[in-house]
């Protein structure tokens, strides 16, 4: 039998389903060759050998929604029906596929069908269409917090991520390898299956007619979305800036890859398990179903992506006007059928007057004409642009060449550095210290360790390492997950803390992992509730005690929670014990209507007395406060108010009427009262995404959204108000605090754009001990990530000498270290190795250097 939620996408959703962009899928369905959990020998490794057909078949669903005359067939081939005949079609056809090696055409459909797999899972969760989703999918993430708006195809989210998330994936990750090569395309096999599938079909018993396609129409579409995907690699990053202030919210740039709901590394996860499911298929044979009659061929409309119809058309009408000698791209006979897709090794002067009109393209008829994204004079701006890139690059945009060997440093190449040792690992996802003696400990996660053994992608980990005053630095200890008997996808380790809880004279941690799921983890989507393990120290010693498994956990039971994601610890109630506060700031609120209201949670210093015990957050808790209003996410950001009963808390997507997502930050009692309020000014400024509470009441609050013109760049500020003389409601603008800011105001908006467009500034701060001096992390500045000290006394604004490698997110989190002596920046996706290689990518890694 087919899983329930084929019925309910194929036969009741009122409209077609447009997706995540070709760029996007392919992004995903690369990144999780890091993940694969693949079984037997014939498909381990597989995608990674046969990346051309992997490559093609990752956006292959969407192709007949922008081609060919039966845009229903571009919906029949998203979903498991199609899988299900692409597996017994393979079964059939061919039975040796494994003895005839992995160059022949059954390895090629299998491998071009672990891409259409991996697009399959990551429109589920991208839209939030599976049953027991709740709703959850990150375009109806996007649209609760950054427009807002709700139901399954919120246009205005559904156009920020499909056509944005395109440009996202050009300046937030590195597109050096893509298109690599040629594509392979198993034209005939393809329909083939269509034709099978017709076989169950009986047109006279439906309103509609049986989907089918033509050999025609998948080669000139493969040709175009090749060409397609070659303009967003090459001419993305430049395209952006320009786009960015009109192509969606805050939240679609910075959660694009991090969204623990739909986001790419998500998505990744998922494509995981999904392809072990569809090597099962094919290995020992799908689900029987008599149901696919009724599930296919759905409507005659066409589905709501007319932009990339119009766009592919276009392409296609300039190959034509271009001719072979002009147009670089090339189609080839593949035998059995199959074709290739793919560019010539050396673009040259010939291609040069093809490609200015591919990037006008790109401008005019992909963002211009149907999206009205562009204004004419900014439009006619950009192409000059992409014209002069052209012109000083040609020669180079063709060639096949192995990428250029990354090295994650400090500037000088002296100061010590940690780095993760597995492809996207990201190893400094989160990271706390704390002073040991001479010594500071480091508690260092890392979000994306995966099990190779058994196939357990992104399960994470935690490692605490000592680092001196003379730079020696040793890992003292491994941490261990309450699941590590049974690995689980959860993240482990997107949160840490280390402290003394129980006051023993020894150092604690915390490991949190917002991903775990409870008991549904393996269902077709995760339910996301959250869990905090706690370790009582010492953490480490000799050599053969070195993993430490965790004294108990507290966890959430509300899905889709993220218990975790925000924790806090301090000596909340004036009692002279440490206390602990923890947020899940996409719980809702109690009521069935709400949804990602948020929810912060108390322990006091009881529940870590005695050894500590364990349990359900709400049967722990000393006291639980809970958001106001719909999607929220309060619980972003906390401070303890050290001895006065009083948090701290940053509600970042608060809305008032005609400004979306202006954010606010409350001081609240333990009771829920409240005793000042200071809300956001800006459209989507993101007040109380980040907050940070130094010597004598100084509160520093990030603003990561705030534009510093009338476009939206999404620089990002930082206030600091004094907060003894708050009272009541205030708007941050008129708190009196001082602003801080990471350029000068003097530059040109157009060179404003390139330095600091989505830097993000603001994103972390840290307070010296004394209140002299703040660090601010910018993940996003120049798309690498910078690192800022701020000066109290003088107000001078420094930038630390750090190297944040493009898409590295270098300064997501920055804290002291050694008593103020020296800065530690983590830089959770920095690569090592060359950017051709998916088994070398994002290790992550820390770097420490000497404060100013």
């Amino acid at each position: 039998m087919l899983l329930p939620f084929v019925s309910l996408l194929l036969l009741s959703l009122p409209t077609s389903i447009s997706s995540a962009g070709m760029v996007s899928h392919n992004v995903i369905s690369r990144r999780a060759i890091s993940y694969e959990r693949f079984t037997s020998q014939a498909f381990s490794g597989l995608s990674e050998e046969r990346a051309d057909a992997l490559q093609g078949g990752a956006p292959w669903p969407d192709y007949l929604y922008a081609c060919g005359d039966d845009h229903n067939a571009g919906e029949i081939d998203h979903w498991e029906p199609f899988q299900i005949m692409a597996a017994t079609y393979i079964r059939e056809t061919y039975p040796n596929w494994i003895e005839e090696g992995r160059e022949g055409p059954g390895a090629g459909l299998v491998a071009f069908f672990n891409g259409v797999v991996s697009h399959y899972i990551a429109d589920e969760n991208w839209h939030g269409l599976c049953d027991g989703c709740e709703n959850k999918g990150f375009i109806k993430e996007i649209g609760y917090t950054d427009f807002p708006c709700t139901g399954d195809l919120c246009q205005n989210a559904h156009k920020a991520t499909d056509t944005g998330g395109e440009f996202v994936a050009a300046v937030q990750t590195d597109l050096d390898w893509y298109p690599q090569g040629y594509w392979y395309m198993p034209t005939q096999d393809l329909v083939n299956i269509f034709d099978n599938m017709n076989k169950t079909c009986n047109p006279m018993s439906r309103t509609t007619y049986c989907p089918t396609t033509k050999p025609r129409y998948i080669n000139e579409c493969s040709l175009a979305f090749y060409a397609g995907s070659y303009a967003v690699s090459k001419f993305g990053s430049l395209v952006y800036p320009f786009l960015s202030h009109r192509l969606g919210e805050y939240m679609t740039s910075s959660a694009y890859v991090d969204s623990e709901i739909g986001g790419v590394d998500d998505n990744a996860a998922w494509t995981a398990f999904m392809q072990g499911r569809w090597e099962d298929w094919v290995l020992n044979g799908p689900p029987e179903s008599d149901e696919l009659r009724d599930l296919l061929g759905r409507r005659e409309e066409d589905p709501p992506n007319r932009s990339k119809r119009v766009w592919m058309n276009k392409i296609k009408e300039l190959m034509e006007e271009a001719g072979e000698e002009g147009n670089p791209f090339r189609l080839e006979d593949a035998g059995n059928g199959a074709v290739r897709v793919g560019i010539v090794d050396e673009v040259g002067e010939d291609h040069v007057e093809f490609l200015k009109k591919l990037a006008s393209s790109v401008v005019h008829h992909f963002i211009q004409a149907d999206e009205k994204m562009l204004g004419a004079t900014e439009a006619t701006e950009l192409e000059k642009m992409l014209w002069d890139h052209i012109d000083d690059s040609i020669g180079k945009g063709g060639e096949n060449t192995e990428g250029e060997t990354k090295q994650l440093q400090a500037k000088d190449p002296t100061q010590p550095l940690l780095s993760g040792s597995q492809s996207h690992q990201q190893f400094g996802y989160s990271f706390d210290s704390a002073s040991n003696g001479d010594c500071d400990l480091l508690l260092v996660g890392s979000t994306g360790w995966s099990i190779k053994e058994g196939g357990h992608p992104q399960v994470g980990k935690a490692q605490v390492y000592s680092h001196c005053d003379g730079g020696e630095t040793e890992l003292v200890a491994e941490l261990l997950s309450a699941t590590v008997g049974e690995p689980v996808y959860e993240r482990f380790g997107a949160t840490t803390k280390l402290h003394d809880l129980n006051g023993d004279g020894d150092l604690d941690a915390i490991v949190c992992a917002p991903s775990w799921g409870g008991e549904n983890v393996e269902a077709v989507v995760g339910n996301y509730t959250g869990r905090c393990d706690f370790f009582y120290g010492p953490l480490g010693g000799a050599e053969d005690e070195r993993t430490v498994e965790p004294t108990f956990s507290i966890y959430g039971d509300e899905s889709w929670g993220l218990f975790g994601k925000v924790v806090e610890v301090g000596d909340v109630d004036g009692d002279g014990l440490v206390d602990v506060v923890v947020a899940a700031p996409q719980s809702g609120n109690g009521d069935d209507d709400k949804t990602n209201t948020g929810v912060v949670f108390v322990f006091d210093s009881a529940v870590f007395s005695a050894g500590g015990k364990g349990g359900k957050a709400d049967d722990l808790a000393t006291a639980v406060l809970r958001g106001e209003g719909e999607r929220v996410h309060f619980g972003s950001s906390l401070q303890i108010v050290e001895g006065e009963s009083r948090l701290i808390v940053g509600s970042p997507y608060f809305h008032v009427e005609g400004k979306d997502a202006v954010g606010k930050v409350e001081m609240m009692g333990l009771g829920g009262e409240k005793f000042w309020t200071v809300f956001g000014c800006d459209h989507a400024g993101v007040v109380g995404g980040s907050l940070k509470l130094g010597a004598g009441g100084q509160l520093a609050v990030g603003e990561v959204g705030h534009n510093h013109t009338s476009h939206e760049l999404r620089s990002g500020r930082v206030t600091i108000i004094d907060t003894g003389g708050l009272e009541g409601d205030v708007q941050l603008c008129d708190a009196g605090g001082v602003e801080i800011e990471p350029h000068d105001s003097e530059k040109h908006f157009w060179d404003k754009l390139k330095l600091f467009n989505e830097a993000r500034f603001g994103a972390f701060m840290e307070w010296a001990e004394d209140g002299g001096k703040l660090l601010v992390g910018a993940p996003g500045g120049r798309m690498g990530g910078k690192v800022f000290e701020w000066n109290r006394e003088g107000g001078e604004l420094v930038e630390l000498d750090i190297i944040g490698e493009h898409g590295a997110r270098t300064g997501a989190v920055v804290k002291y270290g050694l008593g103020g002596k020296k800065v530690v920046v983590n830089s959770p996706r920095a690569s090592l190795g060359s950017a051709n290689r998916p088994d070398e990518e994002e290790f992550g890694g820390i770097i420490v250097v000497d404060a100013s």
